[in-house]
């Protein structure tokens, strides 16, 4: 029996990612750009390419033009090869002519890398441009570094008559990102890129960048003649051509079909006319802006495409072939805004990016990039994320971050709160030897390393001041922890990087060490907006480092299960529903509960001292085996529970030392149980009913009546006033 081999499902969509040629076969609704693209390229040594950021520029120029001009090469029409430059080196330190010769140099060896040795026309123009070597600077030379490049290009025109080069994201090659503008760095670029140009008539250049540097261009007036003349600008996309695009994809593929009806659906949501999804101001802007120019927010509909194929195809029991119709879109949209609050509801478009990014933490997607060895945390990795995103954009753009600059903005608050010494530019140069190869050295302050001969349960109590879930559990020390951040947040950057995920990209220079910024302007709002909404939550507060400081968790709605190791210092939880909730080992100091339900909750061996528990409800269960809310010996000293609708409630074997109960308001069937438990200066009010007030053993029961007997003399309704 012949076993047929399995195919590999392939979206037709590739995601909030810019396109690459191994896309071409599904790249469309740019032919017409393309076209005028390539007479403009045929007519002229020089041409521009502008459009806003986030339309496609890079889209447009790796999957459909390169991919054109390469055929009309293997035809014989009048283009060398092609390469696109978009990674620079040490821009701040190098000149730009050599800057942009190595950046040549690694293009043409990125390419011929990736070529078959098929015997095609462009594979023996990489061959031959292998074999014209890179001038090398010498120490006792007069050759300038632009005449260096000049001979080095005349070389590669005439080893393969001709040469195409597209310079995208021109932007970063004059200096953006690299802190205030720098009009002589312009000048030389430019003027790098004008002599270029009319050095070689077989030297085709394509400048592609973002049009809120177009104006910067006007000094290359100086080399060729009237720089507007050569400029195609590209629009966002028509929602009509993206209606056309994406029914165009998913028939070039057997794998997916998509209705009519269906992508009418999500192009009114993704132009932003979905009413039911987009009442804050933000929306109302977008979709005007929508409305006013009939644009679609392509990388918000990459985004929605590519997610609703992942979720159907686990939905559906990973089926490789269905139908996209208007049934399964409205079902996705729903479960999209399940995760979000009835207050956010951001557009569909923002949705269907946060949960892109949302779903990068997936275990096998990190093993498949850095390594099943690697054992890296999926949520300590969402953790630094969520401290680097304030980094990587501001007010909706990307920002060029140095990297070693980039992980010490994120984890400064931790290495601090882990007892590091040193001052800031320590920590910084620790984090740049790290980054070059050297381990990570740190040195803890004395009053927070324990010695060895420090009891168990000391060691704990201590370390929980500090360290928090896995690394408390495996009991790893400061340093070890300190360096699993570091580890972790270099790893992290890396996978970001990684053509799998796409989310940020490098080739620049900042202080002499390589730079990243995010692959699109566009994702930074989600980006923004998702860390805003991860702050606080399990995933970033059971990690290594302790929550402290007065974070505030209302955002919550809703907490289940085990939690356990967890050290949440002088937090607050607001209006939140905890069912079937158990705390196990936490420390919880300082903790303000306020409007929080409790339902099946318990505490165990907890350190809840100070914490205050403020108009809180607790469920009521009428068998003695559930309660409402559970202490079991936990370290409760000066807990304070004030003005609580009270269910069933169980403290058993805890310290309630300087504890303060009142002005409880009792719901029905409640049942107050104290069983082994310190109630040493401990004050109660309102409990002076005993047909719910339950004290154990049964000697205690003389103390509570002497106690009850004392706050009779209280007024309670004086107290409220």
């Amino acid at each position: 029996m012949t076993t047929m081999p399995q195919r590999t499902f392939r979206s037709p969509w590739p995601g909030p990612v810019p396109y690459n040629e191994d896309r071409a076969d599904v790249f469309f609704g740019r032919q017409t750009d393309v076209e005028l693209l390539v007479r403009a390229m045929m007519a002229r040594r020089l041409n521009v390419l502008s459009a806003p950021s986030g339309v496609g520029k890079s889209s447009l120029i790796r999957a459909g033009l390169v991919p054109t001009l390469r055929s009309l090469r293997e035809e014989g029409q009048d283009f060398g090869p092609v390469l696109v430059l978009s990674s620079w080196g040490n821009l701040s330190a190098a000149s730009p002519a050599s800057v942009i010769a190595f950046a040549i140099r690694n293009e043409i060896e990125r390419v011929h890398g990736l070529l078959p040795n098929d015997g095609s026309r462009v594979a023996e123009d990489f061959v031959a441009l292998m074999d014209v070597a890179l001038p090398e600077e010498e120490e006792d030379s007069t050759t300038t570094p632009w005449v260096r490049l000049k001979n080095y290009v005349t070389s590669l025109c005439n080893a393969t008559e001709g040469l195409v080069l597209i310079i995208d994201q021109a932007e970063e090659l004059l200096g953006s990102g690299l802190g205030p503008r720098n009009r002589n760095l312009e000048r030389e670029v430019l003027g790098v890129v004008g002599r270029l140009t009319n050095n070689h008539d077989a030297l085709k250049i394509l400048i592609s960048l973002r049009e809120e540097f177009y104006p910067r261009l006007q000094f290359l007036d100086k080399y060729v003649d009237a720089v507007a003349k050569r400029t195609h600008h590209l629009d966002a996309m028509a929602s009509e051509t993206a209606r056309g695009a994406i029914l165009a994809a998913a028939d070039e593929q057997d794998d997916v079909a998509i209705d009519q009806e269906a992508i009418d659906l999500i192009l009114s949501w993704i132009e932003g006319s979905d009413s039911e999804t987009s009442d804050d101001d933000a929306a109302v802007e977008d979709r005007q802006l929508g409305g006013a120019r009939n644009a679609v927010d392509l990388l918000g509909l990459q985004a929605f495409l590519y997610e609703i194929i992942e979720w159907s195809r686990k939905e559906y029991s990973a089926q490789d072939e269905f139908r996209i119709n208007k049934a399964l879109v409205d079902r996705f949209r729903v479960e999209l805004s399940k995760v979000w609050t009835e207050g956010e509801r951001p557009l569909i478009a923002k949705m269907a990016l946060r949960r892109y990014i949302d779903r990068l933490f997936d275990q096998r997607r990190i093993d498949s990039v850095l390594g099943a060895v690697s054992n890296y945390s999926p949520e300590l990795m969402r953790r630094i994320l969520v401290r680097m995103a304030p980094w990587l954009s501001g007010g909706g753009f990307k920002r060029h971050v140095e990297e070693t600059e980039l992980v010490f903005n994120a984890l400064l608050p931790d290495l601090l709160r882990l007892g590091i010494l040193g001052t800031s530019d320590d920590i910084r140069n620790q984090l740049a030897a790290y980054r070059d190869g050297s381990p990570f050295e740190v040195a803890i302050s004395a009053d927070y390393e324990l010695a060895e001969s420090v009891p168990d349960d000391v060691r704990r109590q201590k370390l929980s001041l500090s360290l928090s879930g896995e690394a408390l559990r495996t009991k790893l020390s400061l340093s070890e922890v300190a360096t699993l951040l570091v580890r972790s947040a270099f790893g992290l950057i890396r996978y970001l990087k990684d053509p799998n995920t796409s989310v940020l990209k490098g080739g620049g220079y900042a202080r002499g060490r390589g730079t990243c910024e995010l692959v699109h302007d566009g994702i930074g709002s989600a980006l923004t907006a998702w860390s805003e909404s991860e702050k606080g939550k399990p995933p970033d507060v059971f990690s290594s480092v302790v929550s402290s400081g007065g974070e505030d968790f209302r955002q919550w709605r809703k907490l289940e299960g085990p939690i356990s190791d967890m050290s949440w210092l002088s937090c607050r939880l607001d209006d939140v529903t905890l069912i079937n909730v158990t705390f196990l080992n936490c420390n919880l100091t300082g903790t303000l509960f306020s409007r929080c339900h409790f339902a099946k909750c318990r505490f165990i061996n907890c350190i809840l001292t100070g914490a205050v528990f403020l108009r809180c409800t607790v469920e009521s269960f009428g068998s003695s085996e559930n309660e409402g809310l559970t202490l079991t010996a936990c370290k409760a000293q000066s807990v304070v529970f004030t003005e609580v609708a009270l269910g069933t409630v169980l403290f058993e074997n805890t310290d309630l030392a300087f504890s303060q109960m009142h002005r409880f308001d009792p719901r029905s069937e409640p049942r107050l149980r104290i069983v082994n438990c310190d109630l040493r200066n401990a004050l109660f009010m309102d409990v002076e009913q005993s047909n719910w007030v339950t004290l154990e053993p049964i000697q205690d029961l003389t103390r509570r009546a002497g106690l009850i007997k004392e706050l009779v003399a209280v007024d309670p309704m004086a107290q409220r006033k």
